[in-house]
């Protein structure tokens, strides 16, 4: 593999691709764990009884759109393919 190729990509020639499908799946996990500190927050945000009305209905808003967007990357829709890098 030429310095040039790696330099650009940034990729080494000790890389496996299984190495790269790791980091890959990695990608879901974290928007994951992202969705579920925003639900979290977002709860306790509606929980505490001073929230005005509408910050309770933009958190309710939040959590549908954390939700759904959990529900993609859990489905596989968002997934990263192997063979497409």
């Amino acid at each position: 593999m030429s310095d040039f190729f790696a330099s650009t990509t940034g990729i080494a020639s000790g890389v496996s691709a299984h190495t790269l499908e790791g980091e890959a799946l990695m990608i879901p996990a974290i928007g994951l764990m992202v969705g579920a500190y925003i639900v979290t927050r977002m709860t306790a945000t509606l929980t505490r009884p001073d929230t005005n009305k509408v910050v309770k209905v933009l958190s309710i808003l939040t959590i549908v759109v954390a939700l759904v967007s959990c529900l993609d990357l859990l489905t596989g829709s968002a997934a990263i393919q192997s063979g497409r890098f």
